[in-house]
């Protein structure tokens, strides 16, 4: 690790630097930055070029500051790093979040952060100010928030405006970072990795779900706006959240999107190659729920909870390939033309010829479906046996049919509506085989109008 003497300006090798014996400095890169080649020869000569000199100021001021509070050593970046060497970078890389850490405190260099002469505004004017300087879209920022014990800012004139713990709240709020784990590093590893950022759907630019990393692969496109944040896309598979298109990142432009419910999701951290491969056809054999309904509005039938709940894809409406086939089952709700509210249960089962069953509230069946569904584990009493077929369709009076319909009467008895479920194989894009799931709901003019 190269470490610059803050005296002599002069850089020395430390195999292991001793812990809090530099200060480190965060910035934003800027033209003309010091590079470690010149920095190693730096000279007189060097230095008698006006132009050299404004270059070393961020240099000179950091290693003031880092002087000031009894240190004799400080790290930059751009000019602490032999970029020529790539095994020296790669290292530098992978160790950033420990030099962090392990340095006295961390100097937050905010260069476009405007000086201000009325002491007495300060802090309202770093309030206004900071949200939007460019120091917080940078990558790296959530790391050096985090490690260091204590993070110093300056402002343009490298005058101090306060501490990571004089800022709590506030940076708590623009990054999202739960003020605990600013105040200290000892729960970190408890806090889930999306906790600092929000799932979304883009439709018009993947059918995977995205990941915002929280920052912006432009300095001038603020995380605030709806462009420039980065993010990784998610597909949801049988065993959880893996990667999907690794080697690419979604960049936020004007796409519309959609914030998806908040809940708890965990991204496996290792895929092997086989099933990386097998991402793309989750959907092979899938089950694709199609819902219309007439008239349009208002609306008759809500699709409200699915299972099994782990293989439901919302932003593709489907139950993934469980290889043997699933059993599937939807609770919904029926609004009746008086406007009272009918629950209902639809199923199907592809594990042999397809099948389909829909229940409502009356029906003498529905309260062991019900039953199953409460105490159902999650997938495995879905996969593991045809209960749809052979523990509720083989009941007096069921028979097996790839479609199924139900009539629902108002209190009064005059008007009806009728909810239909067919389920039908077919081929669809790349040769994929897919199961569509067709539910309908129509109401009629009147008790025995005609059904659609």
């Amino acid at each position: 690790m190269w470490l610059i003497e803050t005296s002599t300006l002069k850089l020395e090798f430390f195999t292991e630097a001793v812990k809090g014996s530099y200060a480190i400095l965060s910035h934003t890169w800027e033209e003309n930055e010091v590079s470690f080649e010149q920095l190693s020869n730096i000279n007189e000569a060097w230095l008698e070029n006006a132009q050299n000199r404004k270059t070393l100021i961020k240099i000179t001021k950091t290693c003031e500051v880092a002087s000031q509070h009894g240190l004799s050593y400080a790290w930059v970046d751009t000019c602490c790093i032999d970029k020529s060497s790539s095994a020296e970078l790669s290292e530098a890389i992978n160790s950033m979040f420990r030099y962090y850490r392990d340095a006295a405190f961390c100097i937050a260099f905010i260069s476009d952060l405007s000086g201000f002469s009325h002491v007495s505004d300060l802090d309202a004017h770093f309030e206004r100010q900071f949200p939007y300087c460019r120091w917080l879209t940078r990558g790296w920022t959530l790391q050096e928030l985090i490690a260091p014990s204590e993070v110093l800012f300056y402002d343009s004139a490298w005058s101090l405006r306060g501490s990571k713990n004089d800022w709590r709240p506030l940076l708590s709020k623009e990054t999202g970072i739960d003020e605990a784990i600013l105040g200290s590093l000892d729960g970190l590893r408890h806090v889930p990795v999306a906790q600092q950022t929000a799932l979304v759907k883009v439709p018009a630019a993947s059918e995977h779900l995205v990941l915002n990393l929280g920052f912006s692969f432009r300095d001038d496109w603020h995380t605030r706006t709806s462009r420039g944040w980065i993010g990784v896309y998610l597909a949801k598979t049988q065993n959880g959240f893996v990667r999907a298109k690794p080697d690419t990142l979604f960049q936020a432009l004007n796409q519309d999107r959609l914030r998806c419910p908040l809940a708890l999701i965990h991204v496996r951290k290792t895929v092997d190659s086989l099933e990386s491969l097998e991402v793309d056809r989750r959907f092979e054999r899938a089950i694709s729920v199609e819902v219309t309904q007439f008239p349009a509005s208002p609306q008759i039938i809500a699709l409200e909870a699915f299972a099994p709940e782990g293989l439901w894809v919302e932003q593709r409406a489907s139950f993934m390939h469980q290889g043997q086939g699933i059993n599937a089952y939807i609770r919904c709700r029926v609004r009746l033309p008086d406007k009272t509210l009918r629950p209902i249960i639809v199923a199907c089962s592809t594990m042999d010829i397809p099948v389909c069953a829909i229940w409502h509230c009356f029906d003498p069946m529905w309260d062991n479906v019900e039953q199953f569904l409460n105490n159902a584990n999650e997938r495995a009493d879905f996969i593991a046996a045809d209960y749809l077929r052979f523990h509720f369709l083989s009941q007096e009076g069921y028979g097996f049919s790839s479609s199924a319909i139900k009539h629902l009467q108002s209190q009064n008895m005059e008007k009806l509506v009728s909810v239909s479920a067919e389920l039908e194989e077919r081929t669809v894009e790349r040769g994929q085989s897919r199961f569509i799931w067709r539910i309908k709901a129509w109401e009629h003019l009147e008790a025995g109008g005609m059904d659609i």
